[in-house]
């Protein structure tokens, strides 16, 4: 669509310097910001890096076999925080076996199973607090995926219960056009609201990204100048919630017009709008508040410093078990002897214990903020476009009812082969 690659994409955003004076609180976020920033595209940063997008439709029975063994697109393994932490954990526990290998003049005298020990203990308390912490963030991420659901399907409602009423197509289309405003004003406050927790964006960047929003949806069609007048002057957190008194605005104005079969004010089908609208102002409220609220930073802290440390520790403690083996060869000038068998069993553990805390703790930071995570996102983006085309065709459709199929345009039926639906 002409004038879509001009606009800024706020799922990136390029980061500027934090006052050193800030400390790390419960709106930091749980990964390292260039890790978020990492799947942001639509400005052009050299350092930006388009992912794909995530994984949503899947069949279960395809990962009941061998295959979900060596499949790698949209898993765990292929992302860059859990890659780093193995690497590094490798790296150390080969420089410790390096150095006490060769270096170590007494190997005997040295014990590797206090290292282990502490290691197991450790691991107890991380089992327990790992699992409440994926535990919080599965139920946040299902609640946020309800809400949206809730959401768009009460601007489904309402379309369908104006065309019901039989109002003007005019009129229909600017209800509909304003509640799939409300839904992209959310997206942008979504992301914007990241990009500020993390230090990439600052106040004067917020106005540029938003006035430059307005005039694409403007050149698109989606929002008239009036409405980009109005929505400008309230706060930029906001603007969801007051495209729904758009709406209501146009909903005063249609009251007249309401009449039943006598003549007289039909009531029942103004409240009945009212309700879709209050529906509409509180599902864009649940959505911000599942997004709004993380886990308590003490809590995700003190897991995320366990975890961390205990990877240190099980990478010295293998390398230390290593470096005693080698050594003890190198006294004994017998390489033949040196016991493989135990050097490999214990780069296996310091593999799969490195991958196995990183991995769940990447993927509870993810599913924390599941509309702007690097590991998963919704795509927020893709389900409004979704939408959007979904109410139009519906009014499309009453529109057409009782014409000849000459008198119908065909090509507002057109769609993308490659277009995703959501529900």
């Amino acid at each position: 669509m002409q004038g879509k690659k001009d606009a800024p994409d706020l799922e990136e955003a390029k980061p500027i310097p934090r006052k050193s004076s800030k400390e790390a609180s419960e709106s930091s976020p749980l990964l390292s910001v260039r890790a978020m920033a990492d799947n942001w595209t639509g400005m052009k940063y050299p350092w930006a890096i388009k992912k794909d997008p995530p994984i949503i439709a899947y069949d279960p029975e395809q990962l009941t076999n061998w295959r979900a063994v060596i499949s790698l697109n949209g898993t765990i393994f292929l992302q860059p925080a859990v890659m780093l932490i193995i690497v590094s954990q490798f790296t150390v526990a080969m420089l410790v076996a390096l150095l006490m290998g060769y270096f170590l003049k007494n190997p005997a005298a040295y014990d590797a199973k206090v290292m282990d020990n502490l290691v197991k203990t450790i691991a107890v308390s991380i089992a327990f607090l790992l699992g409440m912490f994926l535990q919080s963030c599965i139920a946040r991420w299902w609640d946020t995926i309800k809400s949206l659901e809730t959401l768009f399907g009460t601007i489904k409602r309402l379309s369908m219960t104006a065309i019901n009423l039989e109002l003007p197509s005019a009129m229909r289309m600017l209800l509909v056009m304003r509640c799939v405003l409300s839904t992209r004003c959310l997206q942008v406050e979504l992301a914007e609201n990241h990009l500020v927790l993390s230090g990439q964006l600052d106040h004067e960047g917020l106005r540029k990204h938003w006035a430059a929003h307005f005039d694409d949806w403007e050149r698109e069609g989606r929002i008239s100048r009036a409405d980009a007048q109005v929505l400008l002057r309230v706060p930029p957190q906001q603007r969801s919630f007051f495209a729904w008194s758009l709406v209501s605005q146009e909903l005063i104005q249609l009251r007249p017009t309401l009449t039943s079969a006598d003549g007289k004010s039909d009531v029942m089908a103004y409240d009945r709008l009212c309700d879709l609208v209050q529906s509409g102002v509180a599902s864009v409220s649940n959505v911000r508040t599942a997004a709004a609220f993380q886990m308590p930073y003490i809590y995700v802290h003190m897991l995320a410093f366990m975890i961390h440390l205990v990877n240190m520790l099980t990478a010295i403690g293998t390398g230390v078990r290593i470096g005693l083996l080698i050594a003890t060869a190198r006294v004994a000038n017998n390489y033949s002897n040196l016991d493989t068998n135990s050097i490999g069993a214990s780069l296996v553990f310091l593999f799969v214990q490195a991958f196995i805390y990183q991995a769940f703790l990447t993927i509870g930071a993810a599913l924390s903020f599941p509309v702007t995570g690097s590991a998963y996102r919704i795509p927020l983006l893709a389900m409004v476009d979704s939408l959007e085309h979904q109410v139009k065709l519906m009014n499309t459709l009453a529109d057409d009812t009782g014409k000849a199929e000459k008198d119908i345009d065909m090509s507002k039926y057109a769609c993308d082969d490659d277009e995703e639906f959501f529900d």
